[in-house]
């Protein structure tokens, strides 16, 4: 059976390829770090329970938020990206000029993750070892301030296909909420100070 988009009946543009390059810095932070089964965050727990912490303590705590905050998935090497993050980026930027659920209904990518284009190594724990990918800094909790450690990408870069059904959403005014997320709404972590903002492009394929 052919795929969905090329059923007749179905007027789309099919193929197409959004491209993302950063603007300002990329902060990553893994929804997973909100489950309190998921085995960082378990190993996080097991240290912050402690009363008194060592330096030691706190550096292994940052090492596991670094790591934690990344996205990683079998058959891509190194971090990636979850394309409905990129999806979500693009609803949020639409809903200002009512376009949200169009934009919903229209765009869908192949892949569920792609690949996180930037200037280093592939591998994860060499990349820790760099301090420029390390984004640390204070966060509110509750009532108190605590530091944070989040894998931050200087220069990044996304490319992800998918299809557009050109009669729920035209072509020319996805390019334009393409435009509106890089400015407004932008990519990842602490997007209200304004991380994560990209120039976006989308071609036909």
């Amino acid at each position: 059976m052919a795929p969905l988009h090329k059923r007749k009946g179905y007027r789309t543009m099919a193929d197409i390829r959004i491209t993302l390059t950063g603007t300002s810095p990329l902060l990553c932070h893994n929804v997973a770090l909100a489950d309190p089964d998921n085995p960082i965050v378990k190993e996080i727990k097991t240290i912050t329970s402690k009363r008194v912490k060592t330096e030691e303590d706190r550096r292994a705590i940052e090492k596991l938020e670094w790591y934690g905050g990344l996205y990683t998935v079998a058959g891509i090497v190194g971090p990636a990206m979850p394309t409905g993050n990129i999806r979500k980026c693009l609803i949020e930027a639409a809903k200002t000029t009512k376009r949200g659920k169009d934009v919903s209904r229209a765009i869908a990518f192949t892949a569920l993750h792609v690949p996180l284009g930037y200037d280093g190594p592939r591998d994860i724990d060499v990349l820790f070892t760099d301090q420029s990918f390390h984004n640390r800094a204070a966060v509110k909790v509750s009532m108190a301030r605590t530091m944070r450690v989040r894998p931050s990408f200087s220069t990044w870069q996304l490319a992800a296909d998918g299809f557009l059904l050109d009669d729920v959403l035209d072509f020319d005014d996805l390019k334009r909420i393409i435009d509106r997320a890089g400015l407004a709404e932008g990519l990842g972590d602490n997007r209200v100070n304004g991380y994560g903002r990209f120039v976006g492009e989308v071609i036909k394929l």
